[in-house]
């Protein structure tokens, strides 16, 4: 039946491709817009778990730093000792469920067929959240980036991608992920090019720039964008300038 299902399916994409008059480059940015879209939705969800984790265990809601610091020093010290034992508990759970060694979304573009395991993957991305939410002094990009790569990879089998498109899917993900993150998605284009791809060719670059692009857009709309860290002062005086750039090159 899944088989049946799945020739079903691609039938119908193939029938939609005739009728639209799209061709395989045209399919590729498609693919890549709703990828961004399902990495920023898969990295929306996972930060508003962690802030639901956060609410449930401090009974606080805001920017981390501002709830642990109105909390006691002991809790501030046992809430994350008691977060990182729940989170090992878990990626125990996912060695248990799959002893397979999960490759990370680099590797699975630059090493594998674009496949990330999904329940590795959601288990993987629920011990991150239950340690950013007790207070685990960790960066959540990492974490984003992978989440919204699995949800790539997840969506990309689903649509029956060939084991190259899936990798460009990956990396697509991959940089939702990294917009999503930091609100930068000519940087996260340009950084999953550089790092993850290792190419700057256009036939990479133009997909990862419209699922960067598409990912900012569903951040946005939900009320997210903007400048992440906003620096009200701007730099007039000539001098201050040179100093920057040297700041810069050194």
């Amino acid at each position: 039946m899944k088989h049946r299902a799945d020739y079903r399916l691609l039938t119908r994409q193939l029938e939609l491709m005739r009728l639209l008059r799209i061709g395989e480059q045209q399919a590729a940015f498609v693919q890549a817009v709703l990828m961004g879209l399902a990495g920023a939705a898969a990295v929306l969800l996972f930060e508003a778990a962690c802030t639901a984790v956060q609410g449930g265990v401090t009974g606080l809601w805001g920017t981390r730093v501002a709830c642990f610091s109105e909390l006691s020093p002991l809790w501030r010290v046992l809430l994350p000792c008691l977060g990182a034992v729940v989170a090992a508990l878990v990626l125990l759970l996912a060695h248990r469920i799959d002893a397979r060694r999960i490759p990370d979304y680099m590797e699975a573009f630059s090493l594998g067929d674009g496949r990330l395991p999904r329940r590795q993957g959601l288990l993987r991305s629920l011990s991150a959240v239950i340690s950013l939410g007790t207070g685990a002094c960790i960066g959540k990009e990492g974490a984003l980036m992978q989440i919204a790569a699995v949800a790539a990879s997840a969506a990309g089998r689903w649509l029956h991608v060939s084991p190259h498109r899936l990798r460009l899917m990956v990396g697509c993900g991959a940089a939702a992920g990294m917009t999503a993150a930091f609100h930068t998605p000519l940087a996260a284009c340009l950084f999953v090019s550089e790092v993850v791809v290792g190419s700057l060719s256009i036939g990479y670059l133009a997909p990862l720039l419209l699922a960067s692009c598409a990912a900012y857009a569903l951040v946005w709309c939900m009320g997210e964008g903007g400048a992440l860290f906003p620096c009200d002062a701007v730099v007039t005086d000539g001098t201050q300038l040179l100093l920057c750039l040297a700041t810069a090159l050194l």
